[in-house]
């Protein structure tokens, strides 16, 4: 009698401790949710405003200014500028970021997509954004990936 309810009060801490730890965790993934998207939210707001791709290199992760020539950035900014004119609403954002809590595990990310209102038209952003310590960072940058906008932009399909 005494083994069986020792091995209840263990079955229910087990239980207990497992329950905390699935809270703690799913609060941890809504409050990085609402970094990143608050992220990427501001971001847009300060590189659509002006299509200010010094903006964009200044939040983007190392590797992202790595490969990313300044003067094509700049003129592909130009380009929207010259189409979409500066922002005038931030509409919404669709995305969320993705985190495993395992030692060496790879560091929090999150791809997102924007739908922002331009003084000559609509826009979709993609952007996927990474989280190291406390800090997020743009690891790329892109209009979204209709046909269309790419046409309006002059991009390459």
């Amino acid at each position: 009698m005494a083994k069986a309810t020792i091995v209840r009060l263990a079955l229910m801490g087990a239980v207990l401790a497992g329950t905390g730890g699935l809270y703690a965790m799913t609060r941890a993934h809504l409050v990085l949710d609402k970094e990143g998207s608050a992220f990427v939210k501001d971001s847009v707001i300060a590189i659509g405003a002006h299509w200010d791709a010094a903006e964009l290199l200044r939040r983007a992760t190392p590797q992202f200014r790595a490969a990313t020539k300044e003067a094509a950035l700049r003129a592909e900014f130009d380009t929207a500028h010259a189409k979409l004119g500066p922002l005038v609403e931030y509409r919404a954002v669709a995305g969320n970021a993705a985190f495993l809590v395992l030692p060496g595990s790879r560091p929090v990310a999150g791809d997102y997509i924007v739908r922002a209102a331009f003084t000559k038209g609509e826009a979709e952003i993609e952007i996927h954004a990474v989280r190291t310590g406390s800090t997020w960072r743009i690891d790329s940058f892109s209009f979204g990936g209709s046909p269309e906008m790419r046409i309006l932009l002059g991009m390459p399909g």
